[in-house]
């Protein structure tokens, strides 16, 4: 017994010919679209160094050393108390306190 028409295969067949043609092409397409924006930008780069060049703006320029600020800081209105605690075998423990009123 016959499952479908012949035809139906060689129709099938071509479907998925054309499916495969159709993605190599949009393929082609997105690979040269691409390069046509890298060449745009190779460009684009080349005249802003040639304008840059003219202008004399090519100089690099270094920048500026940010050197640490180690001082300590003040707060003139911070009082620093050191106050003995004990714990419960007697023995004293210190802990820096402050009052910052």
């Amino acid at each position: 017994m016959q499952q479908g028409h012949p035809r139906h295969k060689q129709l099938s067949r071509a479907r998925h010919e054309m499916y495969l043609h159709n993605r190599h092409k949009a393929e082609c397409i997105w690979t040269a679209i691409k390069n046509v924006m890298t060449g745009i930008n190779n460009a684009i780069s080349v005249v802003g160094k040639r304008i840059d060049s003219a202008l004399g703006i090519n100089k690099q320029m270094s920048a500026p050393k940010i050197e640490p600020d180690i001082s300590p800081i003040i707060y003139p209105d911070v009082e620093l108390n050191i106050t003995p605690l004990v714990d419960y075998n007697g023995v004293a423990i210190k802990r820096l306190t402050t009052n910052c009123f």
